[in-house]
């Protein structure tokens, strides 16, 4: 079931085999967004984490907002809001579909291919995930092994997840699965801010 699948995962995390480095610098816009998501993050919490609930252990609840659902999408639109990017609102991107379809169709943003070679994201953006559900998470860093395998890591910021941080293992220069949704979810593609 999810939640065992979840729990195994989150267990099974382990560090880098070999030291990882930063793929480039960070755009200061995109600095501030990662800034503001370590502030939501830190507000989250869950309503019972022993729970055998998965309803229960998922960080959904944000202290400065009782009785509202955090869903994934609203750290995106919170986070991006917040250093001045515009056009995403809760009421419209809040749904995941319409989040998606905003970085597709927005001359702001656009929506980059799930194959596309993770020297070309940042911190700051959005990966989205679909399959068994749909989630979307705000990358926190980037992490390449030196020796220019292109493997690594990619590290999130997460709401609606049993984790406020996940792991997105690289293979090739490839991001893979995050390692609580493997199995389930598939990223179908990265959410960017133009010229950043």
């Amino acid at each position: 079931n999810y939640a065992d699948d979840v729990s195994t995962s989150i267990q099974s995390c382990q560090p880098a085999s070999s030291p990882v480095t930063p793929t480039q610098p960070v755009p200061p816009g995109l600095v501030g967004i990662s800034n503001a998501a370590t502030q939501i993050t830190s507000l989250l919490y869950q309503t019972n984490p022993a729970s055998a609930s998965l309803e229960d252990r998922l960080y959904h609840n944000k202290k400065d907002e009782p009785g509202v659902y955090y869903w994934c999408t609203y750290l995106i639109v919170d986070a991006y809001n917040a250093v001045g990017f515009s056009g995403l609102d809760r009421s419209s991107q809040g749904l995941f579909v319409n989040m998606k379809d905003f970085f597709k169709n927005n001359s702001n943003y656009r929506l980059l291919s799930p194959s596309t070679p993770v020297e070309q994201l940042r911190p700051g953006d959005t990966i989205i995930f679909e399959g068994d559900g749909q989630h979307a998470s705000l990358i926190k860093s980037i992490n390449l092994s030196p020796s220019g395998t292109g493997n690594g890591d990619i590290k999130t910021f997460e709401a609606n997840n049993v984790v406020l941080e996940d792991v997105v293992p690289v293979q090739n220069h490839q991001a893979t699965a995050a390692q609580t949704t493997a199995g389930k979810l598939s990223i179908t593609g990265f959410g960017q801010i133009k010229n950043q």
